[in-house]
């Protein structure tokens, strides 16, 4: 951990409570895969990924052909799935490639389990458990394929409920395996409810944000208000999501579909997981499973009643709100994008880093996070130490008292809003003289605001770090300049 602070790839403020520890060891074979054979070829690995996408996608037309009420609904549905933009940074981030990998195995499982239902064939049920242990083993996200397990059994078995549901015991059993090792070797993210509240740690905690964030998801789902634009509004969020539920709601007590109330009841068991830490889109994919066949239903519905006025006017609105769907395209050059600044500030250090200690200020905690990373991708000379001290540089003082000892000051604060996701200061609040030891160079906080964020702390280097070697840079516009601070002097950046 210490090599980490060493070179930001973990901030200092990082809660010391806070892991960060996923089992998905069949998505890692994947990797395995990318990062043994396919380094000479970047783009090779994201082909890899797309390579998954498309057997999701062959799995995925194969679930609607079975389980949606007419041809017409499984092949809009899987336009609308194909189309939706939450998935485009999915497929797009390798990273996320084992959510990609456990809906695979979750469709068969359903697949597999619909055909043992039918025909008694038990072949079919040991296929349907062993893609049910590898949703469990792709990805922590596997876990719903419980919910659509259930819902077959409630809305689509030809048996009564009961009967159906008792089918499902060997399925549970392979859940609880999994969910004692996971818990018994401390899987998971803990340690930081600001990043991640745990349902089985704080229940109430993360009760209390399950309203808000479902109809948030809601809206981001049907893409009335792409989460890429609306973000910063959430109020208008929650409000969107309140009258689209409303509005499925209705459509429930109207409907004797039993295909509605299957994939209605998927759709929203499904966010329940994902509210657990702050919605992102890249986590809507079994969200998206579920809302295609329901963004169908109600389009041939309205297409169908089309003579009434009430009718054309509903269509014409989700025809238009759906066009987001067309960033799809954008969204999958997403981490492209964002990995844009991470790429520049990294290239713009200059020279023979290999025995530098590099002190920056300023810069972003994700950009910072992956400038080593970057330069030891792209075979570039990596400092000894890189310490980013503080994420803004407006309004920020340095001053230098002596070879190894700074004084930062920032009434703003040292650190930004963004920062707080990697340490919930209402719950692990930092203290004035608290001490962070970064592997080389100790940071103290000298003072907080009233909110608790540092806005000053002193920095002690090393006696064993020559001083000639110590390097100095800042943030601006992207890029990481040097600058120098003789003893004694002083430097206000605005």
């Amino acid at each position: 951990r210490l090599q980490l602070f060493g070179l930001s790839i973990t901030p200092w403020w990082i809660s010391p409570h806070f892991s960060l520890l996923f089992f998905r060891p069949l998505s890692e074979l994947t990797h395995f895969v990318d990062y043994r054979w396919l380094t000479d070829y970047p783009w090779l690995m994201h082909i890899h990924s797309i390579i998954w996408y498309g057997l999701l996608l062959a799995s995925l037309s194969k679930f609607y052909q079975l389980f949606c009420p007419n041809k017409l609904v499984a092949w809009l549905a899987l336009l609308f799935f194909i189309t939706d933009a939450t998935h485009g940074f999915t497929v797009a981030w390798l990273a996320n490639r084992n959510a990609i990998i456990a809906g695979i195995f979750c469709l068969q499982a359903i697949i597999l389990h619909h055909r043992f239902r039918e025909t008694g064939k038990w072949h079919f049920f040991l296929l349907s458990s062993i893609c049910i242990s590898a949703c469990f083993l792709a990805a922590e996200a596997g876990i719903v394929v419980g919910v659509f397990l259930s819902a077959y059994a409630l809305f689509l078995d030809k048996q009564k409920p009961l009967k159906s549901l008792i089918w499902l015991l060997p399925a549970f059993i392979i859940f609880l395996l999994w969910f004692t090792l996971y818990q018994h070797y401390g899987y998971g993210a803990h340690g930081n409810n600001a990043y991640y509240v745990d349902p089985v740690a704080s229940p109430l905690l993360f009760l209390s944000n399950l309203p808000e964030r479902l109809l948030q998801a809601l809206a981001i789902q049907f893409n009335l208000l792409p989460i890429h634009l609306v973000q910063p509004f959430k109020p208008l969020m929650t409000g969107s999501g309140a009258l689209l539920l409303l509005s499925l709601t209705v459509a429930l007590f109207n409907t004797h579909s039993f295909h509605y109330r299957f994939y209605l009841f998927c759709m929203l068991l499904c966010i329940i997981p994902i509210t657990s830490a702050e919605l992102q889109d890249r986590n809507m994919l079994f969200v998206g499973i579920a809302a295609s066949p329901i963004l169908a239903m109600l389009i041939t519905y309205l297409y169908n009643h089309r003579k009434l006025l009430t009718a054309r006017f509903f269509l014409v609105i989700v025809f238009f709100f759906h066009i987001s769907g067309l960033l799809m395209l954008p969204t999958s050059y997403g981490p492209k994008i964002l990995a844009k600044n991470s790429i520049t500030a990294a290239n713009s250090l200059t020279g023979n880093l290999s025995n530098e200690h590099i002190i920056t200020f300023g810069v972003p905690v994700f950009d910072a996070s992956y400038l080593a990373a970057i330069r030891r991708s792209e075979s570039l000379p990596v400092p000894l130490h890189l310490w980013n001290v503080t994420t803004q540089s407006h309004g920020l003082t340095v001053e230098r008292s002596s070879n190894y000892r700074f004084i930062i000051k920032n009434p703003q604060g040292l650190l930004g809003h963004v920062d707080s996701i990697l340490r919930d200061m209402q719950f692990d609040p930092i203290s004035t003289d608290s001490v962070f030891n970064l592997n080389g160079m100790k940071l103290t906080i000298l003072a907080l605001n009233d909110k608790g964020i540092p806005i000053a702390a002193q920095l002690d280097i090393a006696d064993n770090i020559n001083p000639a070697h110590l390097v100095l840079y800042y943030w601006k516009a992207g890029k990481l300049e040097p600058f120098n601070l003789n003893n004694g002097e002083m430097r206000v950046f605005e």
